[in-house]
C-alpha cells in the first residue's frame, strides 16, 4: 500500500467536504484505518481478499468506518474498462464512473451497501480515505517510512508511483481550469444515513501529484521524478 500518497492537504479537503454535505462538524471527524492506495487491474485473483468486486457494506468490514471517501486516480474508459463503483439501492443501483480528481463519498452503513465491476482492462486506480466519529478509532496522517524490502519490491513501488505520475501529470495538463463542478449524484434530501455525494476538482490532484515526486526521490534517492512532466 501506498498510504504515504495521502497528504495532509488532501485529507483536509475531503474532509471539510463531506463535513459540509453532510451538515456535521469537520472537527467531529478523525482519519481512521485503514486509508489505502489500490491499483486494480484484470489479473485473477489469488485469495479472497483480492475478490474486491463483492457486493460489501464498510461498516462491517472495517469496523471503525462511519464516512468514506474514494479519490480516483484514473479515467473509466479512458485508462480502464469496467471497474466502476456501483450503489446497490433498492429498485435501481447507482453507478459512479471513476475520472481522475474525482472524489466519492457516503456514510459507510449498511444504507451504501455497493460493489465495484471487475476491470477488463488497463489499471483502475483509486485512494481509499475514511474517517470515524470516535476518536478512539482514530490515526494521524500517514507517513513515508523508508523501504527496507527487496529490490524487487522497491522497484515495483517506483514503478507504479512513476505511472501515476505520468496519469495525474496528463490529466492535470488537460484540466487545468477545471473547477469544483458540484455533485454528481444528489445529496438525498433524507435522513443522513441515507446521504451520498460526489464532485470533481482538479486542484485535488496538483498536490497529491507533489506529494508522489516526494516518495519517487524517497524511494529512489533521486532528485527527480525520471524526468516526467
Amino acid at each position: 500500500m501506498l498510504c504515504c500518497v495521502l497528504c495532509r492537504d488532501v485529507r483536509q479537503r475531503i474532509q471539510q467536504r463531506i463535513a459540509q454535505a453532510f451538515g456535521i462538524s469537520s472537527a467531529s471527524m478523525y482519519l481512521t484505518k485503514p486509508t489505502f492506495f489500490s491499483r486494480i487491474n484484470n489479473t485473477e485473483a489469488k485469495t479472497t481478499h483480492d475478490e474486491y468486486w463483492h457486493p460489501h457494506v464498510d461498516k462491517v468490514t472495517y469496523g471503525s468506518f462511519d464516512y468514506t471517501s474514494l479519490l480516483y486516480l484514473s479515467d473509466y474508459t479512458e485508462d480502464f474498462g469496467g471497474g466502476r463503483f456501483i450503489f446497490m439501492d433498492a429498485g435501481s443501483n447507482k453507478t459512479i464512473e471513476p475520472r481522475a480528481g474525482r472524489v466519492s463519498f457516503f456514510t459507510s452503513g449498511s444504507e451504501n451497501l455497493h460493489r465495484v465491476e471487475k476491470v477488463h482492462w488497463g489499471t483502475r486506480y483509486a485512494i481509499t480515505i475514511s474517517f470515524t466519529c470516535n476518536p478512539d478509532h482514530g490515526i494521524g496522517d500517514p507517513v513515508l517510512m523508508r523501504t527496507r524490502g527487496s529490490r524487487g519490491v522497491v522497484f515495483a513501488k517506483v514503478c507504479t508511483v512513476s505511472r501515476l505520475l505520468a496519469l495525474l501529470q496528463s490529466r492535470r495538463s488537460s484540466r487545468t481550469a477545471s473547477p469544483d463542478c458540484g455533485p454528481v449524484l444528489p445529496v438525498k434530501q433524507a435522513p443522513l444515513p441515507q446521504r451520498r455525494a460526489s464532485w470533481v476538482s482538479s486542484d485535488l490532484l496538483v498536490p497529491l501529484e507533489s506529494n508522489l515526486v516526494w516518495v519517487y526521490q524517497s524511494l529512489t534517492g533521486e532528485r527527480s521524478s525520471a524526468g516526467m512532466g
